[in-house]
């Protein structure tokens, strides 16, 4: 490989390396030689370059030296009105800064205010949700016990003042007794049949385990104004008609709807039971 000098780097291809049989490749050495070189050219070039720059700089050293002594001739009033300049500056921005913190302070409390206001609103709803839906459980309740507790008392009521005792006599359109089914009772042990009132009007008859001289009243009055007996003959129902503790009983024939008479059914009314 043959290498072209660069102009004024001061090397010449003067064969300084001999031809030999044994040695390094001449290829490789004239490669590296070239690199060496091309180094060289760059290095000189940036040496010209060097040389303007430092007049430059020796320049800009002398006008620094000016400066200063310019300045250090300045008088000291003029000094200190640099430098309260300098300050009042510094005080302008430390002041801009504190006010743009304090801004964004200020910002961060807003946004943290409103979201505890929401969350309390949020909170609030629903505890005023959860309380409305306990006093309403708590008067459903209420309501349920107080239904529960009237039904319970006017079903007591009905009991007591319905339920025919064995042998008594209920008062004529009483509802109680139609109620409780006092219209058909079934047969006693002993297969005498008990009866009812018929079509509305009580039937008295001898109380069980009783004797045939006891008394009863339906509520504690008589019915309609006539005295009812337990057994023997003259017991007088609806204006008139007898109904013996035993035996036959006569037809009741009370005063209908209208001023028709209406026949009932002749149903035999035993005595005591055994």
């Amino acid at each position: 490989m043959t290498r072209q000098p660069g102009p004024g780097d001061g090397y010449e291809d003067d064969g300084l390396f001999r031809s030999v049989m044994f040695g390094y490749d001449r290829g490789q050495v004239d490669e590296y030689v070239d690199a060496i070189c091309d180094e060289l050219a760059v290095l000189s070039v940036a040496v010209k370059q060097i040389a303007p720059l430092e007049q430059e700089l020796a320049v800009a050293r002398k006008e620094v030296d000016r400066l200063s002594s310019e300045l250090a001739a300045a008088t000291p009033g003029a000094t200190a009105s640099v430098r309260i300049q300098e300050m009042l500056r510094l005080a302008e921005e430390e002041g801009d800064r504190i006010r743009a913190e304090a801004h964004s302070y200020l910002e961060r409390a807003r946004a943290d205010a409103d979201q505890i206001r929401r969350g309390a609103e949020i909170d609030c709803e629903h505890v005023a949700a959860a309380r409305r839906q306990e006093n309403q459980r708590l008067r459903e309740d209420i309501l349920a016990g107080a239904h529960a507790e009237a039904a319970r008392i006017l079903s007591d009521a009905n009991v007591r003042a319905g339920t025919p005792l064995a042998g008594s006599v209920a008062p004529a359109g009483n509802p109680s007794a139609k109620g409780n089914g006092a219209s058909s009772a079934p047969s006693s042990a002993s297969g005498t049949p008990q009866i009812g009132p018929l079509a509305g009007f009580p039937v008295s008859g001898n109380p069980r385990n009783a004797g045939p001289a006891a008394v009863t009243q339906a509520n504690g009055k008589a019915l309609n104004g006539n005295p009812v007996n337990g057994s023997g003959p003259g017991n007088l129902v609806n204006g008139g008609n007898q109904v013996n503790g035993s035996g036959p009983a006569g037809r009741n024939s009370g005063p209908q709807k209208g001023g028709a008479a209406k026949k009932r059914a002749s149903t035999p009314l035993d005595g005591p039971a055994a």
